[in-house]
């Protein structure tokens, strides 16, 4: 019996040393693992291949590598004949450092890739492609590219041509959504707020320019600057990283206030709980925060778990909210036009359920590097809205560090940083209008799904923006006359910090145009044709430079002229005059009725005119109709005679034109009136006897 308890107790104490293995060294290294895989959930480093051609505009003599992580060490020398190549080309480590690494105080070796520079021995664009496609063969190359150059003006924030921003694939490149493009425009206003409903948004180098206070809504306390799991801080660096420090990351929208709302609670188990965070736009409002735009990565299949004491519903939050709301679409890989994910399925429009908000409300889906639907991100062509890049997105972390994130809780954040870029373009756009401008601005394009292939929009910057400045901007119509246009401009507000004046100009009429514009501090002036790309124009400058005038040939289509002050202190008004081809107008009797006093007249160039409806006053009241337009014109009840008494303007013979417009013909009077030689006089001027 003794030997039967030694065993129990031998075994008792085994397991107990399990368990306590499990929870001190196995259940740890789970969590990181777990942690790990959250922060970069793709252990392997997709090889990017370059798609330059022989027209882009590259150094002719070399080739820019970046080795994968695997391959990459710090002072690790590589010799041509590593990349099979002959000792004729020569290598520079461009990543080189000297042997003392801990003198590096801000080198994150964690993120270290070698990149180096092949110097050709025969400079040639042909031998530069060839080259890469020989190179693209070799193992442990992240990618192989030509050194591009860069062109004046390309709108890049600065230092943003280090290696970080090279990676930032979602804001750039032929799958990007080109931000770079739309920075050439505006890169944001430090006026706009944009609440990040999230873990919270940690201190970093890359957003404190841009963070201000927010709330804690999980312990109800004042900001904090922790993140249990470095997903808002995420978030927040694709939305609003500044751009200004070297070697780190820029967000779409660079100068903006990032607004923490954080609602992920860290407690002692390392738990976090998601609670029906929308419910708290409510607060938000009644807080007075001023958030025109709110950014919520997360969701759930179900609608509305329990929520905390005194909040409303999610839908009854969103009802009260008039802001713009964008939602990640979730990473189910369903259909959630059948299996609705929520919030992301109030962007239904076909649902009336929503139709108080849903005009307000995107839902983002996420795309992969090649253009393609991340495959485990949720679709629907009602439920969603709109995909944006989503897979291995670079971007900010906790403890100044920089870290890879995938999937539509990334991509919700390219779209916000958009709305962001176009409120601070037009600070007076509503969400409505946010809304159309980001889906109406969008490529149209084909994915794939469980379901089959759905033709989906894909989130593109410089067309929302273009959207914007077509729809809700300023604009003047180019035909045979002049046109003039004045603008209030104060280049130190919010509204347009970078380039002041923006005008879209419709041309329908092919013509040399003459512009001239003015105000009483030196300007900038730019022309870009419908596609945004700028045109080369000659200007004289006057009155040292407050005064720009220049000549263009225009063809028939759209343009559009920015007018900048040089100072960053001017205020003033923009003056621009735009003189077409000199013409007369001719109106040729192209009537429009414009109801029972009148008609109007148009002329080619589109000038019109406003004339009055003649009738024969000898027709029965039934029958007359205008001589020109031949509309039925009815007279009033008072009668030939009394109406004629109450003119003011009559004929020699009678004739008379009516206190409602209506001009009252003699037969005499007929002929002289369609010959354009009819004279009216003034009824005080002139005796005239009725009979």
């Amino acid at each position: 019996m003794n030997r039967i308890k030694k065993y129990k107790l031998k075994y008792s104490i085994m397991l107990i040393c399990i368990f306590i293995s499990y929870i001190t060294i196995l259940l740890p290294i789970q969590y990181k693992k777990t942690f790990a895989e959250k922060i970069q959930n793709e252990n392997t480093e997709t090889r990017i291949y370059s798609t330059a051609t022989i027209d882009d505009s590259f150094d002719d003599s070399s080739i820019i590598i970046i080795l994968d992580k695997a391959h990459s060490a710090i002072n690790k020398l590589h010799r041509p004949t590593d990349f099979g190549l002959n000792e004729d080309y020569v290598i520079k480590d461009l990543t080189y450092l000297e042997n003392d690494i801990s003198k590096y105080k801000y080198l994150n070796t964690a993120n270290f890739r070698q990149i180096l520079q092949i110097q050709l021995p025969t400079p040639s664009k042909n031998n530069v492609l060839t080259t890469i496609q020989n190179l693209n063969q070799v193992d442990g190359l992240l990618r192989v590219e030509p050194n591009y150059i860069e062109e004046a003006n390309s709108g890049l924030p600065e230092n943003s041509s280090g290696t970080q921003y090279e990676k930032l694939w979602g804001l750039h490149g032929e799958n990007g959504i080109n931000a770079d493009k739309a920075w050439h425009f505006t890169t944001g206003s430090n006026a706009i707020r944009v609440g990040i409903i999230d873990s919270g948004i940690a201190y970093h180098q890359d957003l404190n320019l841009n963070l201000v206070a927010g709330n804690d809504f999980c312990n109800y306390s004042s900001p904090t600057n922790d993140d249990p799991t470095g997903h808002g801080t995420h978030v927040a660096g694709i939305v609003g990283a500044s751009g200004q420090v070297e070697n780190g990351v820029v967000g779409v929208c660079q100068n903006i206030q990032l607004v923490p709302l954080q609602v992920v609670e860290y407690n002692s188990k390392n738990q976090n709980y998601y609670f029906d965070t929308i419910a708290r736009i409510e607060a938000i409002m009644n807080a007075s925060f001023d958030i025109p735009i709110l950014n919520y990565s997360g969701g759930s299949l179900t609608e509305d778990p329990d929520l905390p004491p005194g909040f409303t519903t999610t839908q009854e939050a969103l009802k009260l909210y008039d802001g713009l709301f964008i939602t990640s679409a979730g990473n189910n890989a369903l259909n959630v036009d059948n299996t609705p994910h929520y919030p992301s399925d109030y962007a239904d429009e076909t649902n009336l359920t929503y139709e108080m908000f849903y005009n307000r409300v995107i839902s983002v889906g996420a795309l992969n590097e090649n253009g393609t639907r991340r495959s485990n991100s949720n679709y629907g062509e009602n439920s969603v809205s709109i995909y944006a890049p989503g897979t291995s997105i670079l971007s900010t972390l906790p403890n100044n560090s920089y870290g890879i994130m995938s999937g539509t809780s990334m991509a919700a954040p390219h779209v916000t940083g958009v709305a962001a870029l176009l409120l601070s373009y037009n600070p007076d756009l509503t969400a409505a209008q946010l809304k159309s401008a980001i889906l109406n601005g969008a490529d149209t394009i084909s994915i794939s799904t469980p379901d089959g292939t759905q033709s989906v929009k894909k989130l593109n910057a410089i067309k929302a923006l273009q959207y914007v400045m077509d729809n809700y901007g300023d604009s003047v119509n180019l035909k045979f006359n002049d046109r003039t246009f004045s603008k209030a401009i104060d280049a130190t507000s919010s509204y347009f910090e970078e380039s002041n004046c923006m005008l879209m100009m419709k041309v329908t009429n092919a013509y040399e145009y003459d512009f001239s514009i003015s105000s009483t501090s030196a300007l900038n002036i730019t022309l870009y044709d419908e596609n945004l790309d700028e045109i080369s124009i000659s200007t004289t400058s006057l009155n040292g430079g407050c005064q720009i005038d220049f000549s263009e040939d225009l063809s028939i289509g759209k343009y559009y002229l920015q007018a900048s002050y040089v100072s960053e202190t001017a205020t003033g008004t923009i003056e621009i005059t735009i003189s077409g081809e000199p013409h007369t107008h001719e109106y040729n009797h192209k009537y429009v009725s414009l109801g029972a006093s009148g008609h109007s007249a148009f002329c080619e160039c589109g000038a019109g005119i406003i004339q009055s409806h003649a009738v024969n006053g000898d027709d029965p009241p039934a029958k007359r109709r205008c001589i020109k337009c031949n509309q039925l014109v009815l007279p009033g009840d008072e009668g030939f005679i009394i109406m004629s008494l109450q003119a003011q303007y009559v004929t020699a013979n009678g004739s008379f034109i009516a206190p409602d417009g209506v001009i009252y013909l003699v037969e005499a009077d007929i002929e002289a009136y369609l010959n354009d030689t009819l004279i009216f006089y003034k009824k005080d001027d002139f005796s005239l006897e009725i009979s």
